[in-house]
């Protein structure tokens, strides 16, 4: 019997319902609809072999059949570079190809309907390594979507793949006008091997193997403190030097969630495994997983932090301020500034870990800690920023931030 992998199209799209071509599960859908007429709409095809053998492809992207006036025209309302790509997955891999489509400046306003055809073959002999469906493993985790986060290896969000070698695909156009001429080319992008698994094989071993020491190194109050030094270390280095209250609020949502993903066998996998995997890959010694969690493993908590912030919001208000998208591209932007060292603006630590933190600001109370003290401090902090969330366009994140703090002074 084949080796079994994890499903990994769920981490790279909102892929629960996908289709199934031969040996290869796919998914098409049009990013960042509706385009303008004149610009370049993105096709993404989500990919995943599901045997353990090479599978070959051929992906083949159908324009749409246009009627009346539109299908007498001389000229193609949308161009590709290439309509047929042929490649090779890998055994077990997944990834994406990416197809731009342009789109006439003469196309008027509507939805069109593109096909995504696909065909997969491969060898006789290969044996099936994921299954056609999944159980969503993950209800009751306070998270917002995994899309991206690296988790759902550790802990499934479920799928069915239906057998259909062809999807349709829509395409919404909005008025627009001509733009730069862009390049048509299109890519593929491979996501996840066999390789990728084999390093998390180890992880997983050895978190197994000590687990019980590793809850009991990972208490609240021994994170905190660790925690509160390096987010004060990592934001001074994007150009934030954070007031005591604001970095006591930072380093409470951190904990809350690290200590939140301890709860569960399953969920400390998502924590645990990524960093742990990350250390064996550089041969980073992994004795000490503390000092793991709080260092390189810093970014991994911060992303998971950052997602179940959203979700606490979302929760505590009744309702949801910020799109999906407009998460995902903050999450984006935080870890990419960590990264590389590029200033973050001030709000983008707000929203959503100090925001986050404030959401459960009685939940975790540190020993000693006078909670409506922390609150007073950070309100005093933020009025100190007031030349910074003066912006017109910060108006939501003021008026949440005010909403939270009063709801925690009161309770």
């Amino acid at each position: 019997m084949a080796i079994l992998y994890p499903d990994v199209m769920n981490d790279l799209t909102v892929a629960q319902q996908r289709f199934e071509a031969g040996c290869v599960q796919y998914l098409a859908e049009f990013q960042g609809s509706p385009v303008p007429a004149g610009g370049v709409a993105q096709l993404v095809v989500t990919l995943q072999n599901t045997v353990n053998a090479p599978a070959r492809l051929a992906v083949r992207c159908v324009l749409p059949r246009l009627r009346g006036r539109l299908r007498r025209r001389a000229e193609p309302l949308f161009s590709l570079q290439e309509s047929v790509l042929r490649l090779v997955l890998s055994e077990g891999e997944a990834g994406q190809v990416i197809v731009p489509v342009g789109v006439s400046p003469e196309t008027p306003p509507g939805s069109y309907a593109f096909a995504v055809h696909v065909e997969a073959v491969t060898h006789a002999s290969a044996e099936r390594a994921r299954p056609e469906s999944s159980e969503n493993q993950a209800l009751g985790l306070e998270i917002g979507p995994p899309q991206g986060l690296g988790i759902v290896q550790f802990l499934s969000w479920g799928y069915e793949a239906r057998r259909k070698a062809e999807q349709s695909v829509s395409l919404e156009v909005v008025a627009g006008a001509a733009q730069e001429e862009q390049d048509l080319s299109p890519r593929y992008v491979s996501a996840w091997t066999p390789d990728h698994w084999s390093v998390v094989v180890r992880a997983r071993t050895e978190l197994n193997d000590r687990r019980l020491h590793v809850m009991s190194d990972l208490s609240p109050p021994r994170l905190f403190v660790d925690l509160l030094k390096e987010s004060q270390s990592v934001y001074k280095e994007v150009g934030l030097q954070l007031d005591m209250g604001e970095a006591i609020f930072v380093a409470k949502m951190l904990t809350y969630t690290t200590s939140y993903f301890m709860r569960e066998l399953p969920w400390q996998e998502c924590l645990l495994v990524p960093m742990l995997a990350y250390a064996l890959s550089e041969e980073l010694p992994t004795i000490d997983v503390r000092q793991i969690v709080t260092g390189v493993g810093y970014p991994h908590v911060v992303e998971l932090a950052v997602a179940q912030a959203f979700f606490l919001i979302r929760r505590t208000l009744g309702r949801s301020p910020w799109q999906v998208a407009e998460q995902r591209a903050l999450r984006d932007l935080i870890l990419q500034c960590q990264a590389t060292g590029a200033k973050l603006p001030v709000e983008f630590l707000y929203l959503p870990l100090i925001l986050g933190g404030v959401v459960v600001a009685h939940d975790l109370a540190m020993e000693g800690e006078d909670v409506l003290q922390s609150l007073d401090r950070l309100a005093a902090a933020k009025n100190k920023r007031a030349e910074a969330f003066a912006d017109p366009e910060l108006a939501e994140i003021n008026d949440v931030f005010e909403e939270l703090l009063t709801r925690q002074v009161a309770a």
